[in-house]
């Protein structure tokens, strides 16, 4: 795994939690256009309604979805305290704008005031100290 890897993987993690979190949102919608059979017949053992599948899955995504945040403000903290780890403040400060503020790099530079060029040299620069700090397993 490279610094960058290391570095993005909370960032890919938020984009797939937004990602669940719309198929979540699409899974309650869908549940409140679904009617309940109210026949009063019994049913044979095993069959479920599809309201009762959807709430099913629906509790399932969330717990699952609440897992993933927490496995992400885990990684974050970790992310945080690697950067930190680092012997120059300044790349510090970029790293940790660009992967734990998730800004872009426009942004970066207009909130250092570094051209875009130093914003990427810097940021190299980073990446070198996180492969020194990290033992890579």
């Amino acid at each position: 795994m490279t610094a960058k890897q290391y570095l993005s993987r909370a960032y890919n993690l938020r984009r797939h939690i937004a990602q669940q979190e719309i198929h979540l949102e699409e899974l309650r919608t869908q549940a409140e256009h679904i009617t309940a059979d109210l026949n009063g017949m019994p049913r044979g053992s095993g069959t479920s309604s599809p309201v009762e599948r959807v709430a099913i899955q629906i509790a399932d995504m969330s717990w699952e979805l609440e897992q993933e945040w927490l496995d992400l403000l885990a990684y974050q903290e970790e992310i945080r305290k690697t950067i930190d780890l680092l012997p120059d403040p300044i790349a510090s400060q970029i790293l940790s704008l660009r992967y734990v503020s998730y800004r872009s790099w426009r942004q970066i530079a207009d909130d250092t005031h570094y051209s875009m060029r130093q914003v990427y040299r810097i940021h190299a620069k980073g990446l070198r100290l996180v492969d020194d700090v990290i033992v890579w397993q």
